[in-house]
């Protein structure tokens, strides 16, 4: 039998740190505050998507990616113990992967009149020091589930 290893305190931090900025991330999604997702972001961050194959800067995912996508989404969150991080050695970087769920309608102004639907994915963040207490997404993956229809 193995001794279990100790949790160093400061790495305990850190990755509870990128946990809340995916929490910060999520909350800014159900919210529709594109200004505050925008702050958890790197002005040169980069994204795929399942709307936008590729965009090369924040400007991009927010016009291609976010905006079409959160406005027409209700109920966002990480499916509960899905939300994983991995740092790296310095913990100057970190990885944040999670299922998340969701409903959706396919048009804005459909909200009242059609019923949502329930929507699922994947996502994985890439994150970066913005300073010893923050941290910023410099890429993002956010894609659907295999078994989900593709939004129109």
């Amino acid at each position: 039998m193995s001794t279990p290893k100790a949790i160093d305190p400061e790495q305990k931090q850190n990755r509870q740190s990128a946990v809340s900025w995916a929490q910060q991330f999520a909350a800014s999604v159900r919210d529709r505050d594109f200004e505050r997702g925008q702050s958890l972001f790197d002005p040169d961050a980069q994204g795929f998507g399942t709307r936008c194959q590729e965009a090369r800067s924040l400007a991009e995912l927010l016009a291609n990616q976010w905006q079409p996508t959160w406005l027409r989404t209700a109920d966002f969150d990480y499916v509960p113990g899905s939300v994983q991080v991995h740092l790296s050695n310095d913990s100057s970087m970190s990885v944040v992967t999670a299922l998340w769920q969701s409903c959706g309608v396919d048009q804005t102004e459909l909200w009242g009149t059609q019923a949502p639907y329930p929507r699922s994915g994947r996502c994985t963040f890439v994150l970066k020091r913005a300073n010893p207490d923050a941290w910023v997404c410099i890429h993002s993956h956010f894609s659907m589930a295999p078994d989900t229809q593709n939004p129109p």
